[in-house]
């Protein structure tokens, strides 16, 4: 695969940053709309095969939907990401690896969350972290929405600890999240073997445990509760939606699978826009 051909060269201006593209592409006041599409048809033209015309129409137009997403995002990040990072040559091979899954699979291929996943790729990171999220932005399109949703779903039960908890605040983070996880809660069991077998997650047939004595020794202190029984009936007077969240869990395999790193940047990528995340907490 070549993503810089031999036509390509850079002029930079002393307030300018080159992207590498099918043509010279220059930015003062961060990467356009313009630098994202050439780019994206760029990477498609020279490394994607040619196929019939139908087919290329359909992938033509998956681009340029995907290259929407990314100048958006970049948009709204734009305080964070470091513009220079669009024209690294280990950036746009992941680029290209989003590009690619989008073009072949639309809406299929999470284009949102693939487009999240670049941007985030694109900031101020750890060696670790960019190798994580060029990884997840390889695994997140072999992924259903279903499967998606049911690793951010995994994460908030296995892995999230609100501060200062209240039975509020359990409700508030309950409500905040249903939307984006409910798809997962209910996936089939090879559905979730496919999610071990794709590396977002692992799986321990011989771990248990019961969420309820989980968040008992949790929370205990903060919501005051002197019993596991206790907690339940406060649960199911003040937190109806997490109650509900929680009785899933009771019923699943939740203590028995485990996200991996990439696992993780899926997870956090998904429920990000709801909530305040910073990957080092979990990806350091």
């Amino acid at each position: 695969m070549t993503l810089l051909g031999k036509t390509q060269g850079q002029a930079v201006g002393s307030n300018s940053t080159a992207l590498q593209a099918g043509r010279d592409i220059h930015h003062h006041q961060g990467v356009t709309h313009a630098d994202v599409l050439s780019t994206c048809q760029f990477l498609i033209e020279h490394n994607f095969p040619r196929l019939q015309e139908a087919a290329r129409l359909e992938a033509e137009k998956n681009v340029r939907d995907f290259a929407t997403k990314i100048s958006e995002d970049l948009r709204k990040e734009a305080a964070t990401v470091l513009v220079q990072r669009f024209s690294d040559p280990d950036v746009q091979a992941t680029m290209y690896d989003a590009v690619k899954a989008c073009a072949r699979k639309g809406a299929a291929a999470s284009p949102e969350l693939l487009s999240k996943l670049l941007v985030h790729r694109m900031e101020d990171n750890t060696p670790f972290l960019d190798t994580v999220l060029s990884e997840a932005v390889i695994v997140a399109p072999k992924l259903s929405k279903s499967q998606i949703a049911y690793l951010g779903y995994l994460f908030i039960m296995r892995s999230m600890k609100v501060r200062n908890a209240s039975f509020a605040a359990l409700e508030r983070l309950a409500t905040g999240v249903l939307p984006i996880v409910q798809p997962g809660l209910g996936l089939s069991g090879p559905q979730k073997l496919h999610l071990g077998y794709a590396g977002a997650t692992s799986t321990n047939s011989f771990a248990g445990g019961n969420i309820y004595d989980s968040l008992f020794e949790t929370y205990n202190h903060s919501l005051g509760t002197k019993t596991v029984d206790e907690l339940r009936g406060s649960l199911s007077m003040f937190c109806p939606v997490f109650n509900s969240l929680l009785q899933h869990a009771e019923s699943s395999e939740v203590f028995q699978t485990s996200l991996t790193s990439v696992g993780y940047a899926i997870a956090i990528t998904l429920v990000k826009p709801v909530m305040n995340l910073d990957f080092s907490t979990w990806l350091g």
